[in-house]
């Protein structure tokens, strides 16, 4: 049975970094990256539990498919000889991606592409517990309402079924920075309504709620009557203040569909981490690689920079945060809510993803039985998250009068205008 399926595609990049020659044809797209990244913590027999279609074009090495296969995952390849396979420029400078406020000029498509949706996918595939999918919010909505529709068509022919399939599975949305717009929010908070992950990166966000300096507050508030909630220890100004910040931007984005306790948005902020948003909380996930400006006096003199290539750092990410959908609650008694421990997982597979052009590297298992990807094991970054990331330190559970302080910024907007 199936537990993790990204729906994203494989993609040779072609890289242009700011100081240094490009690397052109590697491995990468956001199918192939979201699936290594979950096939990091599902070893040895475990690893056909992951998976992701391969649309291979008329250029595709046979070295490239022996790579994939070394992962012994759950890839379902289906040849496309007519076609290049599909090919991307990734253009780079501090790190990021250039231009980015122009979304053609820091990644553009090179070739014709094959997008992956529910009609793609083998039947198998259909019945998994965990979805990644990467596309805008139409096609999010479309994605996700053919996925039920197969499976309940599946579960109901097919004796026996549902005994081994889960009710309902879980989805996790990357959106693609080109619909990250004002125009596009109210279909964003459409398709929010369909999914139970949403994660953007700190861009993307900013780049949706871009038009807020014209932001009002609406003259009645809340739910007690006019002016219930702008009291002398709260200014407009101030609520107007933090809806303009990263953070106020996601709780608005909550505020619209995922103000339930079995939802969460994480957004994705590069090195800086994430920030893991519930129902009452949100808390933040320091980067597995800390960055040099972060390290004190003493292990800056040790410091090793270990980052290489961030392309798909991101995607990694989120195969990562399904696998840990999917194991996680063995470490939620530590304090954690499934998606903050989802979130350790997420940042470890990206750990490993950043440390070379390309994908990590598997190695056979040693004496001990065990994986390792870039000679170090999964398990052993995972611990070292764990001990990292306490959430009573960084934000404690919010009492209720910080929860209704909290939301009732957002319903003294007229958000439904924005």
């Amino acid at each position: 049975m199936m537990h993790i399926v990204s729906l994203g595609m494989l993609i040779f990049d072609d890289v242009y970094p700011e100081s240094s020659p490009p690397k052109l044809g590697i491995l990468g797209g956001a199918g192939t990256y979201a699936t290594v990244g979950a096939r990091l913590f599902y070893p040895g027999e475990k690893s056909d539990k992951v998976g992701f279609v391969v649309h291979t074009g008329s250029d595709f090495a046979q070295t490239t498919r022996d790579e994939i296969e070394s992962w012994k995952s759950s890839s379902h390849f289906v040849n496309t000889p007519e076609r290049e396979t599909t090919r991307g420029k990734n253009v780079y400078s501090n790190g990021i991606r250039a231009n980015c406020r122009l979304f053609t000029q820091g990644f553009e498509f090179l070739t014709d592409r094959i997008q992956v949706d529910h009609i793609n996918l083998p039947d198998h595939y259909v019945t998994a517990n965990v979805f990644h999918l990467i596309c805008g919010p139409g096609r999010c909505v479309e994605v996700v309402k053919g996925i039920l529709a197969r499976r309940r068509e599946l579960l109901s022919s097919v004796p026996g079924l549902s005994d081994r399939t889960s009710a309902k599975p879980i989805f996790v949305w990357e959106p693609m920075e080109g619909f990250c717009e004002p125009r596009n929010r109210v279909f964003v908070y459409e398709a929010l309504k369909y999914v139970d992950v949403f994660s953007p990166n700190a861009h993307e966000v900013s780049l949706l709620f871009q038009d807020q300096q014209d932001i009002q507050l609406a003259p009645e508030c809340g739910q007690d009557g006019p002016g219930s909630l702008l009291d002398e220890d709260f200014s407009r100004a101030e609520a107007l203040t933090y809806l303009k910040t990263t953070q106020g931007q996601c709780v608005q984005l909550q505020a619209k569909g995922f103000n339930d306790p079995n939802k969460a948005l994480v957004l994705r902020k590069g090195e800086e981490g994430c920030a893991v948003f519930t129902k009452g909380r949100a808390i933040p996930v320091p980067a597995y690689h800390v960055p040099f400006k972060e390290l004190s006096k003493k292990e800056k003199k040790k410091w090793k920079n270990k980052v290489v290539d961030v392309t798909g750092g991101g995607n990694t990410f989120l195969g990562g945060f399904c696998a840990g959908l999917e194991l996680g609650s063995s470490i939620c008694w530590r304090g954690y809510n499934l998606f903050e421990a989802a979130a350790l997982y997420g940042t470890v597979a990206a750990s490993f993803a950043i440390e070379q052009v390309g994908m990590p590297k598997l190695t056979p298992r040693k004496w001990d039985g065990e994986e390792r990807w870039n000679g170090e094991l999964p398990s052993d970054r995972l611990r070292t998250m764990i001990h990292r990331v306490d959430p009573a330190k960084f934000v404690p559970e919010l009492t209720a009068e910080e929860r209704k302080e909290r939301f009732e910024w957002l319903r003294a907007v007229e958000l439904d205008k924005l």
